[in-house]
This record gives structure tokens, sequence and C-alpha cells, in this order.
């Protein structure tokens, strides 16, 4: 192989490596905006899980605080249950003592 054939044949390759460098450099241009995106979406995704997972969060205080709720309701019940009970023993009594002549 002579000079001039060597000179040739690495000029030919330093072309397709520049050739091969600009079609890489495209495609990354091309792929810089998609990543982008692609970090948008998954910062919104995320957000929303978040959020989800906040919600669930709230859902389940105000379960526990239903619950609380719901206990308080029962023993006011059973206090008011109780008071009826005094309240016909006594209208008992009073019924007795308005019968007698």
């Amino acid at each position: 192989m002579k000079l001039r054939d060597l000179d040739k044949w690495v000029t030919h390759v330093t072309d397709r490596l520049v050739d091969a460098s600009d079609k890489l450099e495209h495609a990354a241009d091309l792929k810089l905006p998609l990543g982008k995106r692609f970090d948008r979406l998954a910062n919104k995704v995320n957000a929303l899980v978040d959020g989800a997972a906040k919600q669930s969060a709230g859902a389940e205080e105000l379960a526990r605080a239903a619950e609380k709720q719901s206990a308080s309701i029962d023993k006011v019940s059973e206090k008011i249950d109780q008071q009826t009970t005094k309240i016909d023993k006594l209208a008992g009594v009073i019924s007795k003592f308005t019968q007698r002549p």
C-alpha cells in the first residue's frame, strides 16, 4: 500500500467517522427534548402518587375520628337509656302517689 492510498483510506475513514458523529449528535439532540418530556411526565406521576398517598392518610384519619365519634355516641346512648329507665321508675312512683285517695 502506498502512502497516497493510505492517505485516501484514512481520509475516507475520517469522513465516515465524522458522518457517524453527526448522526449520533443529531440523535442525541432528538432524545434530549424527549428525555425532558419523560422527566416532566415522571414528575407529574410522582406528584399524583404523593397526592394520592396524602388523601389516603387523610381518609384513614377521618375513619379513626369517625370510630371515636361512634364510640362516644354509643356511650351517650347508653347513658340516655339509663336515664330513661330511671325516669320510667320515677314516673311509676309518682303515679302510685297520685292514685292514692
